[in-house]
């Protein structure tokens, strides 16, 4: 294999997969007919049922927990330790007692 062939291979894989990507993201971006009025009223009325159901429930029929995210504290260290969110003192939530 000469040395144009093997460079013309390794670079023909990127190429490809820019045209694809540039094809792809002209496809996906192009303008699109507006949906009839029956069409769209019906999506929103199938929309507005399901969220009028009540919530999914687990395996013996008890509706599911909310998720729970991670809370993040954005407050500086200094206002944490001088205003907790459980209203106890930093060294009170490590177990210490201050009196």
């Amino acid at each position: 294999m000469s040395a144009f062939s093997s460079i013309a291979l390794w670079w023909a894989i990127p190429v490809g997969a820019t045209l694809v990507t540039m094809l792809w993201v002209w496809w996906a971006g192009r303008t699109r007919k507006p949906d009839d009025i029956l069409g769209s009223t019906q999506r929103f009325d199938q929309f507005r049922r399901a969220m009028d159901r009540p919530p999914s429930t687990g395996k013996r029929g008890r509706a599911l927990p909310p998720a729970r995210g991670r809370q993040i504290d954005l407050r500086s260290q200094a206002e944490q330790d001088q205003h907790p969110r459980s209203g106890r003192t930093k060294a009170t939530r490590r177990g210490f007692r201050s009196h």
